[in-house]
């Protein structure tokens, strides 16, 4: 969001923090950039309340959204972490079309993994997760794209 758009009374969305699981955030605050979902999970609605704040902050009052009762009601938040509401339907729009592809990619990745599972076991080579080098540049790729599993390492 430009600094142009932060008037007092402008709508903003952004996320809460803890709704999504890697939610791990040095600065200590729970409030992160605008995450579209399908359910609505961890949206804050909010309306800015004033420009004078730390600079680069602006005040917010949050008025709708899941996780409204874990926030204060208004809160100094960074710019750079809000969203003008407007934005909402383009963000969703913009979801909801490379959600369709990645779905397509990781329809082939998984093809993939079990092509090389019918591999493995072809040639006896026990489970394909014990192909510790074989299989790193998948497991090193997820890991890279945020995907975290203990059974990633069993």
């Amino acid at each position: 969001m430009k600094k142009s758009d932060a008037k007092p009374g402008t709508k903003v969305v952004a996320s809460y923090g803890p709704a999504f699981d890697d939610a791990c955030y040095d600065d200590g605050t729970d409030i992160i950039l605008y995450r579209f979902n399908e359910d609505d999970h961890g949206d804050l609605v909010g309306v800015i309340r004033s420009e004078e704040a730390a600079p680069g902050n602006v005040k917010v009052k949050w008025i709708d959204g899941m996780y409204l009762d874990d926030v204060e009601e208004e809160m100094e938040v960074p710019l750079s972490l809000l969203t003008l509401e407007s934005d909402r339907a383009s963000i969703e729009a913009a979801y909801k079309n490379v959600s369709k592809e990645i779905r397509e990619k990781m329809k082939e990745a998984g093809k993939l993994v079990k092509e090389a599972n019918s591999m493995a076991k072809k040639a006896k080579l026990g489970p394909l997760a014990d192909l510790y080098d074989a299989v790193s540049p998948l497991v090193d790729a997820m890991d890279n794209s945020g995907w975290r599993s203990s059974s990633w390492g069993c």
